[in-house]
């Protein structure tokens, strides 16, 4: 037994738990006192074992921690981590003996008087020593961390579509990089991957370890791509850890996943346990399993296994059973169909039909080696632990040299069980200290306790003043903060702003590439013409302004303001038929260009970057056609003037 031990009896009166006061022993490995304390406050009890870290803390009765389980959980939570819990009033087989029976019964003298909690605490710490009562058992913290997507985008189309992707593949390397991180670190874990249309929409990794082990290893995460939320899971479970010496051994059918499955099948075949659960996690699976006895195999109903399927097994140092191919649906139906049949149990889902198949599929490819076993024990007709027997054959040691290793086993037990109970008895005997020599102990302590009293109340007083002085240090320290807090909060709306417009013009650039990439393509092909921009064209302009603004002679010009043209550069545009398109124009120089043959378009380009802008190609056909139009509405006009004139004369001269 690990050192030092200390004892604890809840105080006469008292409640239990966080309210509580108990009396407190801590011995060393002799049993020798180190201290020794009555009606302790529960909050100074926590200080003691804080202070001294004792490997084993002893009661009478767990339930003095706490009124009730879930105040136990609290109470235990708060322990040094180090510190076991022992009932030693409570042996295997969950048989309970009165601590002063227990005591007399392995030679520690009992004085015949009732005994005080003082006396309990100081027992149950010696019984403890011994290695008598049973442990306390609790599971480890485990914590979760959930990666998901980000926020839903606002953009639709192409946009939209680009956004899946890049998300997704956000989701893939956060997880990819959580697990090189986990596996870097050395946490043992689980990973469930959700997924929907073959991509990646969730996963959930169990670490088993506390919050605490996951600082600097994996961090919160929150993009507009990806979530990565860590929420640690008290799964501290109250239970008394059993021998499991001579323990069934068992056959486990396991079906990890969002919601998994367990089977649990001794090896007869028969179905100790099958349920199902979205909480069954490996640690939960691990708890359950320990329950019923030791695993031999672990199964899986897929090849190859899940990897916490191989987790499972290694843990348990079982053989990992994988059938040759990936059981099919019909397969699984067709045992659960037996199973039910034969043992009235009820397969309530998916994931428990898998787990129960892959069970009892392993269960089938040893079933005629285990009868082999039990026709030669039944010839030889011996006792012997026919589980182990079964368990070392099936695992690949020869039959013969498994029974002769228990025929000594049997032999060895029979010639040495009164010498252990003698040499037992002498070592107890040796170890056992005398109540007399404890009782004065405890009269000097109590004197020593009656001056330090005077000592605590000159502490209380200035333990007063200590609290007030720390009240306004906290009121100091509450303003500080809460400006602080502003302060941050005024500076995280700003950043966020910011990020938002950020993220606003991120999306309009990616826009404009894609759209820059469409016209590049239309070019190449001829669907669209390139043009040159000018600001504004007036009637200063000369041809070597034009010229500098259009230094690659374009045959398209888009000006954003038509003012006016002088004559030679409206030639100009006639002779070299510059197709002009106008953004805002003067209506009085469409008129006068339409003398010139020259139309003037309206219309937006597909798009506009600096000087340069790109159209549709058909405007080339649309601006012929405006010329065509013009010319003939121009030769109509002059027709008209030549009749006119003709009937003038004839109507003056006759």
């Amino acid at each position: 037994m690990k050192c030092p031990i200390a004892g604890v009896d809840l105080e006469p009166g008292s409640p239990p738990g966080i309210r509580g006061r108990y009396s407190l022993v801590i011995i060393d490995c002799n049993g020798n006192l180190i201290i020794s304390k009555q009606n302790v406050p529960f909050k100074k009890l926590l200080r003691y074992l804080w202070e001294y870290k004792p490997q084993t803390l002893a009661l009478d009765n767990v339930m003095e921690l706490g009124s009730d389980k879930e105040e136990l959980i609290k109470v235990l939570s708060l322990f040094p981590p180090e510190t076991e819990i022992v009932q030693v009033t409570r042996l295997p087989n969950n048989i309970f003996v009165d601590i002063k029976k227990l005591a007399s019964t392995i030679g520690i003298e009992v004085p015949p008087r009732k005994l005080g909690p003082l006396d309990t605490a100081y027992l149950a710490a010696l019984l403890a020593q011994r290695g008598i009562g049973s442990k306390l058992k609790t599971f480890e913290e485990k914590t979760k961390i959930i990666v998901t997507k980000g926020r839903t985008p606002r953009a639709g189309g192409s946009s939209m579509d680009r956004f899946k992707r890049a998300v997704r593949n956000a989701v893939s390397e956060t997880i990819a990089e959580i697990k090189q991180s986990l596996d870097k670190a050395g946490l043992d874990y689980d990973v469930i991957i959700d997924k929907s249309d073959g991509a990646i929409e969730k996963a959930i990794f169990t670490v088993y370890a506390p919050r605490s082990k996951l600082q600097g290893v994996v961090k919160p995460v929150e993009t507009s791509a990806v979530r990565v939320m860590i929420r640690p899971v008290v799964a501290r479970k109250i239970d008394f850890l059993e021998e499991v010496e001579g323990s069934k051994y068992l056959i486990v059918g396991y079906d990890p996943g969002i919601e998994s499955g367990l089977a649990i099948l001794d090896l007869d075949g028969n179905v100790l346990l099958l349920t199902s659960s979205k909480e069954l996690d490996r640690g939960d699976v691990i708890s359950l399993i320990s329950k019923f006895g030791i695993p031999l195999i672990v199964a899986s109903d897929t090849n190859p296994p899940p990897h916490s399927v191989k987790k499972l097994a290694a843990h348990h140092h079982a053989m990992l059973y994988v059938p040759r191919t990936s059981m099919s649906i019909k397969e699984k139906e067709r045992i659960a169909s037996l199973i039910e049949n034969e043992q009235g149990v009820k397969v309530e889902d998916s994931h428990q039909r898998d787990a129960l198949a892959a069970a009892y599929k392993a269960y089938q490819a040893i079933q005629d080696q285990l009868r082999q076993i039990d026709s030669y024990l039944d010839r030889i007709d011996l006792e012997m632990n026919r589980e182990r027997v079964k368990a070392e054959v099936i695992k690949g040691r020869p039959l013969a040299e498994v029974i002769e290793e228990e025929l000594d086993k049997i032999i060895s037990n029979q010639q040495t069980i009164a010498q252990s109970i003698v040499d037992e008895s002498r070592k107890i005997k040796d170890q056992q200290p005398s109540m007399e020599h404890l009782a004065e102990r405890i009269r000097i302590i109590e004197a020593e306790n009656a001056s330090l009293r005077l000592e605590n109340e000159e502490l209380k007083e200035k333990i007063k003043t200590l609290e007030v002085e720390m009240k306004i240090l906290k009121s100091e320290a509450k303003l500080l903060y809460e400006g602080e807090i502003d302060n941050l909060k005024r500076t995280l709306r700003s950043v966020t702003e910011k990020l938002e417009i950020c993220r606003n013009e991120l999306e309009d650039r990616n826009e404009l590439l894609s759209k820059v990439a469409e016209v590049i393509m239309g070019l190449s092909k001829g669907d669209y013409i390139p043009a040159v921009v000018i600001d504004k064209m007036t009637f200063n302009m000369d041809l070597e302004e034009l010229e500098s603004k259009n230094p690659e002679n374009h045959h398209v010009i888009y000006v954003k303001y038509l003012e006016d043209l002088n004559e030679r550069m409206k030639e100009y545009l006639s002779e070299q038929e510059i197709v002009l398109i106008a953004k805002e124009y003067n209506v009085k120089i469409i008129e006068e260009l339409k003398k010139y043959d020259i139309p003037v378009l309206t219309k937006k380009p597909v798009l506009e970057l600096g000087s340069a802008a790109v159209f549709e190609r058909e405007i080339l056909d649309e601006w012929e056609e405006m010329r065509e139009k013009i010319k003939e509405e121009r030769e109509l006009t002059e027709d008209d003037i030549e009749k006119l004139i003709e009937e003038y004369r004839i109507g003056r001269w006759g």
